[in-house]
């Protein structure tokens, strides 16, 4: 069996200057790897990614600390948030959708998001990450993935599965994260966790688990 684990970064002030967390992200942070510690036990095998962010590499350098992580930081650009292309939203790139679960929500349904104007496309988004899911299904193909693969990145990137797994409630908060069970190759057998809600299913590629209803 292999497991990957995805988590959203900590609590961040976006200045987009390392670690970019705030003192409450680096705390939640500290409690995520703790309960990440417990779920997987003493693995070995242990490979940590962050997206190119400041705010994720700053909140994977937190859980690395706390597993006495050894190695360097995996970066990987496919889990990185929206690229922004309106240079009045880099500054700013929320205003105007509401604060704290309501952006949340606003992301998962405004038009705007999708647009693809002043940012990167939700959809977009989702397709990239789709292609790397797809690349840690052949790894697993090839023996090539760790036991355990933990992925710090953004709510932008997680927000469907979170749905998938976990269709009512509030939207996917700092410092959570999704546990993903893989228990054969082909084809694939897939175990989803999110809070207490758990998704088993069987797919050709890993990218099906962002198909379901």
């Amino acid at each position: 069996m292999k497991t990957l684990l995805f988590g959203r970064h900590g609590d961040s002030v976006y200045t987009n200057v390392y670690p970019d967390l705030t003192s409450e992200g680096e705390r939640t942070m500290a409690e995520t790897a703790l309960e990440m510690h417990t779920i997987l036990g003493n693995c070995s095998e242990i490979e940590i990614i962050a997206s190119p962010q400041p705010r994720a590499q700053g909140s994977a350098d937190i859980i690395a600390r706390e597993f006495g992580y050894s190695r360097e930081v995996g970066i990987e650009p496919h889990i990185r948030c929206n690229d922004i292309f309106d240079e009045q939203m880099k500054v700013s790139p929320w205003k105007g959708y509401g604060e704290g679960e309501d952006l949340l929500r606003s992301y998962e349904t405004h038009p705007d998001f999708e647009s693809g104007e002043k940012l990167e496309r939700r959809s977009e988004v989702q397709r990239r990450f789709a292609w790397y899911l797809d690349s840690l299904g052949g790894n697993l193909i090839r023996d090539g993935l760790m036991d355990v693969t933990i992925h710090i990145t953004h709510f932008e990137v997680l927000w469907r599965l979170a749905r998938i797994i976990s269709p009512i409630g509030r939207p996917l908060g700092n410092g959570e994260f999704i546990e993903i069970k893989l228990w054969s190759y082909v084809p694939l057998q897939v175990e989803m966790n999110f809070r207490d809600c758990s998704v088993s299913l069987t797919c050709a590629k890993l990218s099906h688990i962002l198909n379901q209803p």
